[in-house]
């Protein structure tokens, strides 16, 4: 059973040779919950470089063998296409892809934020992960630009968050919240952990690593997290 959890990707059709079965999600640039930045481009120019740039959103890409069947939350607070959920057929396992949308809710910007989307992200998943449907397992995960590492001083905005999502009963699948360790995941900003995988207390994990060898560089800028679960 092969999974894959993508978030800022671009259209996935191209590799539905590998993952047929496939859920996505475009993220807009605009939405009445407060404007995204850098987001996907239903328009034909990224403000940024001035250059033209195809949409991008979250996905859950699955093998052949696995049957997707997608999750519609009763609640939808967070950033249009931070998350795409499913459960995986025959199984009571739901799988969400989940991404750390950077949004501003507010006419005068002075700063954006990632963790506001995270929280809604969690507060609309929360009647499923509290076990109110048939699936019961969950493995949660995405590129949350988000980690304890972040936090600066007395702050714990970061911790909180993900204090907050082991209340669901759910694990880092590395092994480092909340005792430290992080490893980097992202290739462009020093040593910090932003990419995250959690997962039931329930699973038994194998091998969860970060894959620095990956043949990714067209791909991603992100390091893959990688393990496997006895289900």
């Amino acid at each position: 059973m092969d999974i894959v959890l993508a978030q800022e990707i671009f259209d996935p059709n191209e590799l539905r040779r590998l993952y047929p079965n496939q859920i996505y999600s475009d993220v807009p640039v605009y939405n009445p919950q407060g404007q995204g930045l850098w987001g996907a481009m239903d328009f034909s120019i990224d403000t940024r470089n001035n250059n033209s740039r195809p949409k991008w959103g979250t996905a859950i890409l699955a093998a052949e063998n696995v049957n997707l069947s997608k999750i519609e939350l009763k609640y939808s607070t967070a950033y249009p296409g931070s998350m795409t959920v499913a459960q995986i057929a025959g199984t009571d396992i739901a799988v969400i892809s989940m991404y750390g949308k950077n949004v501003y809710d507010y006419e005068k910007v002075t700063a954006f934020s990632y963790l506001a989307n995270l929280h809604r992200c969690l507060s609309d998943t929360a009647p499923l992960l509290d076990g109110f449907s048939s699936a019961k397992r969950f493995i949660i995960a995405g590129d949350w630009n988000a980690g304890p590492q972040w936090d600066k001083g007395k702050s714990r905005k970061n911790f909180n968050f993900f204090e907050r999502l082991a209340t669901f009963d759910l694990k880092d699948c590395l092994g480092h919240f909340p005792d430290g360790g992080y490893e980097t995941t992202f290739k462009h900003n020093g040593n910090r952990q932003i990419d995250w995988m959690f997962a039931s207390q329930a699973f038994t994990v194998h091998n969860p690593h970060i894959d620095y060898v990956a043949e990714i560089e067209d791909l991603s800028d992100h390091y893959p997290i990688i393990a496997e679960f006895e289900i």
